[in-house]
């Protein structure tokens, strides 16, 4: 039983290894390989709401976000007040803010 033990928390401190270890590099790769790959897609044609948090970082999230919205033909960029850049996190409040711009989008357009 602590051979068995054992093995479980050496694969467990492994795997939490290769999750830091992914995480640290993610920034590295995934905006450049996202990027790429929608870069030679034709634009989609479907009515939609990007949502973007207000207060995020500018390049990261708010610039990203845009391009991503410029992408798609019937897109609407609508930012969640008050909130920073895990707004569906951040608390009740800023769920249901964010529920209200895409029910005010959706209404609208």
């Amino acid at each position: 039983l602590d051979q068995v033990k054992r093995k479980v928390w050496e694969a467990d401190l492994l795997s939490e290894a290769k999750h830091w270890d992914f995480t640290a590099t993610f920034l590295e790769w995934a905006p450049w390989a996202v990027t790429e790959s929608l870069s030679t897609k034709p634009p989609l044609d479907l009515p939609v709401t990007v949502l973007c948090s207000q207060h995020g970082p500018m390049i990261v999230l708010q610039e990203s976000t845009d391009r991503l919205s410029k992408l798609l033909v019937d897109a609407h960029l609508a930012y969640i007040p008050e909130s920073n850049m895990w707004w569906e996190l951040e608390n009740p409040d800023e769920v249901i803010e964010g529920l209200l711009v895409l029910m005010r989008s959706v209404i609208f357009q």
